[in-house]
C-alpha cells in the first residue's frame, strides 16, 4: 500500500485524528491515543491493526532507524465538550451545504 492510500484510508476515510502519542520509560513502546470521525471506533481498529506494520516501516524509514518502538494504539474517546462542538460544527457544515 503506497503512503498516499494510506494517508487517504485514515485521513479523509475513516477521520482519524491522534490525540497524544506517549513512549514508555525505556522507549520500547509508543502509546498513541487516537479517535475517528467518520467510522466506528470497531471498525478502525481492524484497519489500524492491519496497517500497522506499514506505519511502523514508514516511521523507521523516515527516521532512518533500524529498528522503532511497538506501537501501541489505544482508543481515547471524545469528551462531552468536544462531542459538543462536532456536532455543531457538522451542523454547520449540512446548513452550508443547503
Amino acid at each position: 500500500m503506497s503512503d498516499s492510500k494510506l494517508r487517504e484510508q485514515f485521513v479523509e476515510d475513516m477521520g482519524f485524528t491522534v490525540k497524544s502519542i506517549r513512549m514508555s520509560p525505556d522507549h520500547s513502546k509508543a502509546f498513541i491515543l487516537w479517535d475517528v470521525y467518520n467510522v466506528t471506533p470497531s471498525a478502525a481498529k481492524h484497519i489500524i491493526k492491519k496497517a500497522t506494520p506499514r506505519l511502523k516501516a514508514g516511521i523507521a524509514k523516515a527516521l532512518a532507524a533500524k529498528s522503532v518502538p511497538r506501537l501501541e494504539f489505544k482508543h481515547d474517546k471524545l469528551s462531552m465538550e468536544e462531542e459538543e462542538l462536532d456536532r455543531i460544527f457538522k451542523q454547520i457544515e449540512k446548513e452550508n451545504k443547503s
